[in-house]
């Protein structure tokens, strides 16, 4: 098996796709609001770390992403045993 490699996949993307929740909508979820509040201060501290905290962000491209590679599995079996599957 080959590994899986999942990248840029937005929160966005990722909520909408994990809850059927159409993507026009998803903005609404109460997860999304939280975890776009945490994108924005991480963003404030690392500016104000950089250049002082007399500064926020005025404008930006691109966003927050995710890179994702999962080098193994793990098979679970009912009387508890795994067996575990590197991927090439």
């Amino acid at each position: 098996m080959e590994r899986i490699n999942i990248k840029n996949k937005s929160v966005y993307e990722m909520v909408s796709e994990l809850y059927n929740i159409p993507y026009r909508e998803v903005g609404d979820h109460p997860l999304v609001q939280q975890i776009n509040t945490l994108e924005m201060e991480y963003l404030d501290k690392k500016i104000g770390e950089a250049y002082g905290d007399n500064y926020v962000m005025g404008c930006a491209t691109g966003g927050f992403s995710y890179n994702i590679e999962c080098e193994q599995l793990v098979k679970q079996f009912e009387n508890g045993d795994e067996e575990y599957i590197d991927l090439k």
